[in-house]
């Protein structure tokens, strides 16, 4: 009973020692950016117009800055958030140049655009408001380009889901065949004890046997997780990737550049032209 109850702890240490690391993993700070892009960060400084952090895997390294107007939402390690979605950076009033100085001028004229940013792995509007999977596909078939991503995107996440519930299947039928491996052995152990010598060999084979089982059964869950993981990680990357061609294809759609040409004509006049 003591051996048995020795692999058991050796057992439970195992598992809590997966569950510490994986808890581990998550201990960082998430930053989205307005066109989808998600940034695994420490952020060390929140100033008044740019956010200052570093690289998890370089937590002493360079430190990098962006701009408030330029993020979404930030999540911490701790769970809190910081919304940043009605941010804006005060504009400068430029000095007016001299007309000599100054002969062509251009401006960028913009319709008001419903843009898409991604959090957390939920999808919100340009007004902060998180939409179904039917609602983006909706807003995604101006793109073609980019539902199809969305759409190769969540079928991979699927496919990870499918083989992280077949890892747990795994996972919990190791432990079972463990366990049952170690009454076996506490039941040999007795065997010989009692000088039962075919009870004991008995024994030792269901041992064996169950024990074997337990190892395929670990080694199947750790392939099914792993390639769990790969899928969703790929499905993550494709769903930002669709964010960023959308809005990319959306801005590109509905953005004209108007340019300004002034000039003097042949006549000695002063002409416009105004193209679009």
């Amino acid at each position: 009973m003591t051996r048995k109850i020795k692999i058991q702890k050796r057992l439970i240490l195992f598992f809590a020692t997966i569950v510490v690391s994986i808890a581990c993993s998550f201990a960082q700070d998430i930053i989205t950016l307005k066109d989808g892009r998600e940034i695994t960060a420490l952020v060390y400084e929140i100033g008044d117009f740019d956010v200052k952090y570093k690289k998890v895997d370089n937590p002493y390294g360079t430190t990098y800055t962006l701009r408030k107007s330029e993020i979404l939402m930030i999540k911490y390690a701790n769970g809190s958030k910081d919304i940043f979605t009605d941010y804006t950076v005060p504009a400068e009033v430029p000095m007016p140049a001299p007309i000599a100085e100054q002969p062509r001028v251009q401006h960028q004229v913009k319709t008001s655009l419903d843009l898409l940013s991604i959090s957390e792995k939920e999808i919100y509007d340009s007004y902060g408001v998180k939409l179904s999977k039917n609602e983006v596909r909706n807003r995604m078939r101006n793109v073609p380009e980019a539902l199809n991503l969305y759409n190769s995107g969540k079928s991979l996440k699927g496919t990870g889901t499918f083989f992280n519930v077949v890892g747990v299947g795994c996972l919990v039928g190791s432990i079972i065949q463990f366990g049952r491996a170690a009454d076996k052995k506490s039941a040999e152990d007795e065997a010989r004890a009692d000088y039962r010598w075919d009870d004991a060999k008995d024994y030792e084979t269901e041992r064996l046997d169950l024990a074997y089982s337990g190892l395929y059964l670990l080694g199947g869950s750790l392939v099914s997780f792993t390639i769990g993981a790969s899928c969703h990680s790929s499905g993550n990357k494709k769903i930002n990737n669709s964010v960023a061609v959308y809005n990319r294809g959306i801005r590109q759609k509905y953005t004209s550049d108007v340019t300004l040409n002034f000039g003097i004509t042949r006549t000695g006049g002063i002409g416009l032209t105004l193209n679009f």
